[in-house]
């Protein structure tokens, strides 16, 4: 027979479809028809075939061809018109409605594993694709008759490539436990390094496709809807009955391009879920709770998240917490959300106290999250180490960015405009502990729309006693009307706090652009502070505040001769207000510290106080209020060493009195 070209070329994915009935048929050469060829008959003119044909069908894959020279398809377009279509003959199968003839089907995908199914199938009972078997069912349309039944189990290595699937959603119900077992589901994973690509599924009661444990499974471009309408009211928001992807545990596993809709939740994954990959996820009308809720941070990689209209977060990654769980390495990125009824990102753990071995995120990288019409862009809690970049919100409920129990974390750049309360807030929760915050870069317009008493600022600091410590601001552009404050520190106690380069446009900040309250201590810097006019700006006028340098040694503004605080000879203390002939302020000339009493036997102190020993030049700081022993001084003498006083706990801060001179008197006007 005269050889003849095909009338178009064939993609690789269609050469592999139908390769096993190419090569194994040797077409012409067979004496018998393509399809009344017995498998006897195949093996023994596979034994025979030339060197190319056995390299060629060696180098056939899954996935296509590896080889650069393509002889398969070299091969395919060789082959006549009339064997082309007996090949076709051979791999599809007929219009049917039976399960076992799917099933034997698959089960006879001979040596290359590769299956090409045409056709419309209903299933009454569960399809198991064999181990190793590619399938192609992109003309294939499936559906599910039998309830609490997974259309199609999916063993070790197998893949599933195209179709559409739907469901037998008469048997849904909400399922509140927040369990799932392997019924009503489209796929089943049965087994290691499964690989779904590219389906269409509809109509499920439980999931499109659930992974129960195995590994290494990868998911691409599914598009999945579930049985939910939008603004279905049969979604309460406890409810955990129907979601589009379930990974209940497993590693490596990947998710990418999938689109999830009217779903309770479009895809959780559960713990341990070591090192998923989620990426190009997108989510809309989920009307029971996420988008995408995700247990387990360890190696967690979420890169390119787009979602609209859920009822709850769009990406909730959280830590259960009742175990102490710990979680390293999780990175998210470039995640957008519009309408979203609480966060487009929330990341936390689930405990309402927190202790030392709380569960936590050790080493985070979040970074340009952005969110429209929602409550928040962003809520992140409970980080050991990190940084958080390029966080911006528009027509914002509450806050743009909400921080909570986070050490040793760098938060740069945050842009809000219409935010309902503070543009980046500082929180805390029993047990939290705020330290090492470095805040960067805030441009913040018209915060606090909502007119919340406490909440009209750009930036609020309000941890709880002793709960915030080395917190620095640097950089907040401040702008719009109603606002009270650009930055706004509460509650007290923070320790060892840095502002610099804050501005309030004129008329934005009724209060100022930075305020503190008296509780507030240890500020270690202000400088190039700005309140654009506004009314003043309050900061305790008994604590000496940085304001810069001046040579090698440090300026500092205070209304009083300072009673609190470490001084080094040559710092100068600049008086904020001043009078004519008024000291302008003074001048150390003895390194050491300042205090506010002397030492006394059962005296109550207060947090703060800074008190000089009765009997020795050692200055104290109270760390913990209490009364003071009946006896002597406290014996201390290593400068940071902690002591015992009575009830009270004190801190040795200098084994010097710092000494002043004052300045020269202002002349008159």
């Amino acid at each position: 027979m005269k050889a003849s070209s095909m009338g178009s070329k064939p993609t690789r994915r269609a050469a592999v479809a139908v390769v096993a009935g190419l090569v194994t048929s040797a077409a012409a050469n067979i004496p018998k028809n393509v399809i009344e060829a017995d498998d006897a008959q195949i093996a023994t003119k596979i034994k025979t075939e030339g060197t190319q044909t056995r390299t060629a069908l060696n180098a056939a894959t899954v996935h296509g061809i590896q080889t650069p020279d393509d002889p398969i398809q070299t091969a395919l377009n060789a082959q006549s018109a009339e064997t082309a279509a007996r090949v076709a003959a051979k791999t599809a199968l007929p219009l049917g409605n039976q399960t076992a003839t799917l099933q034997a089907f698959l089960n006879d995908a001979g040596i290359l594993g590769v299956r090409q199914v045409v056709g419309d199938f209903t299933l009454a009972s569960t399809v198991a694709v064999p181990a190793g078997v590619y399938v192609d069912m992109s003309k294939a349309n499936t559906r599910m008759t039998a309830a609490d039944t997974p259309m199609f189990s999916l063993g070790e290595g197998s893949t599933v490539v195209g179709g559409k699937y739907s469901g037998y959603a008469t048997d849904y119900a909400p399922h509140t436990s927040g369990s799932l077992t392997i019924d009503s589901v489209a796929f089943a994973v049965a087994g290691n390094n499964v690989s779904i690509s590219d389906t269409i599924m509809d109509n499920f009661a439980r999931a499109a496709i659930y992974n129960p444990g195995f590994d290494d499974l990868k998911i691409a471009r599914p598009r999945i809807r579930g049985v939910h309408g939008n603004g279905s009211t049969t979604i309460a928001a406890g409810d955990a009955g129907c979601f589009g992807i379930y990974i209940a545990t497993g590693a490596r596993n990947s998710v990418e391009g999938a689109t999830v809709s009217h779903c309770s939740i479009g895809m959780i994954a559960g713990r341990p879920c070591l090192d998923l990959n989620v990426r190009d996820f997108y989510a809309y009308s989920i009307p029971g709770q996420h988008g995408a809720y995700l247990q387990d941070g360890t190696g967690l990689n979420v890169d390119g998240v787009r979602g609209h209209t859920i009822n709850m977060n769009l990406i909730k990654v959280q830590l259960q917490g009742g175990d102490n769980e710990q979680s390293y390495s999780t990175t998210i990125s470039n995640i957008s959300g519009r309408d979203i009824v609480d966060s487009v990102l929330s990341l936390n753990s689930i405990q309402t106290t927190l202790t030392a071995s709380s569960s936590r995120f050790n080493g985070l990288a979040v970074s340009n999250v952005v969110g429209n019409r929602c409550t928040r862009v962003a809520y992140i809690a409970n980080v050991r180490g990190g940084t958080i970049a390029n966080i911006s919100g528009v027509d914002t409920g509450r806050e743009v960015l909400t921080l909570i129990d986070l050490q040793d974390v760098v938060a740069d750049i945050t842009a809000s405009r219409n935010c309902g309360r503070v543009a980046v807030l500082v929180n805390t929760i029993a047990g939290a502990d705020t330290r090492r915050l470095t805040i960067r870069g805030v441009r913040s317009h018209a915060p606090g729309l909502d007119g919340a008493a406490g909440y009209r600022a750009s930036v609020r600091v309000m941890c709880a006693a002793s709960e915030g410590k080395e917190i620095t601001i640097d950089g907040v552009d401040h702008s719009g009307p109603g606002a009270e404050h650009a930055v706004w520190f509460s509650n007290g106690e923070q320790e060892t706090l840095r502002l610099r380069n804050i501005a309030a446009t004129p008329g934005s900040a009724s209060g100022g652009a930075v305020r503190l309250i008296s509780a507030s201590r240890r500020l270690a810097e202000w400088h190039n502070i700005d309140d654009g006019g506004n009314s003043v700006t309050f900061y305790p006028t008994n604590l000496p505040v940085r304001t810069g340098s001046m040579g090698y040694r440090t300026r500092y503004a205070c209304n009083i001769l300072p009673t609190m605080g470490t001084f080094l000879a040559g710092d100068a203390i600049d008086k904020t207000a001043t009078n004519s002939g008024d000291v302008p302020g003074w001048r150390c000339i003895t390194a050491g510290a300042a205090y506010s009493k002397v030492r006394a036997p059962s005296t109550a102190y207060v947090l703060g106080e800074w008190v000089k020993a009765a009997n020795s030049a050692r200055v104290f700081e109270v760390i913990t209020a209490g009364t003071s022993g009946t006896g002597g001084d406290p014996a201390v003498s290593k400068v940071g060493g902690t002591v015992t006083d009575g009830t009270a706990i004190l801190t040795l801060r200098a084994s010097a009195v710092a000494a002043f001179r004052a300045q020269a008197a202002l002349a008159a006007a």
